[in-house]
């Protein structure tokens, strides 16, 4: 289904605020970082013993290539 605004429709809509209730984290925030940051050497030197790389044959980056830390 094809929705077509007016230009004061668009314009109303662009001005409305997103209402995203984002905050940056770093290393340090969040539960356990010191287990956390533990456990993220061990993934890193088990993927570089085992040399376990990306399908390109790159090797990973823990932080970049979609591997999450959820905690």
């Amino acid at each position: 289904m094809k929705v077509i605004l007016s230009e004061g429709q668009a314009n109303e809509c662009k001005a409305r605020p997103l209402g995203i209730d984002y905050h940056a984290t770093n290393h340090t925030d969040g539960l356990a970082p010191y287990f956390r940051q533990v456990l993220r050497d061990e993934v890193k030197r088990i993927l570089t013993t085992n040399s376990i790389n990306k399908a390109d044959g790159t090797p990973y980056d823990i932080d970049r290539d979609g591997l999450k830390n959820l905690y």
